[in-house]
């Protein structure tokens, strides 16, 4: 008599902490502009650097 008195306690023991454990699944959250993890948009556009011209014959040479 006591052995099925414990074995009902224990499984429904275990089938709360089933059901506990079912409903404690985190949903992961759509990620939001600017999280940690996600590529962020630079504020200001990309200046690339304007080549120098390079210096032809007879333009700043020494005297």
């Amino acid at each position: 008599m006591k052995r099925t008195i414990l074995t009902v306690i224990t499984l429904a023991a275990l089938s709360i902490t089933a059901v506990q454990a079912q409903q404690t699944i985190p949903v992961s959250p759509t990620p939001q502009p600017g999280s940690p993890g996600t590529a962020t948009p630079t504020p200001y556009p990309q200046i690339s650097p304007v080549p120098i011209p390079k210096a032809g014959p007879g333009s700043g040479g020494p005297p």
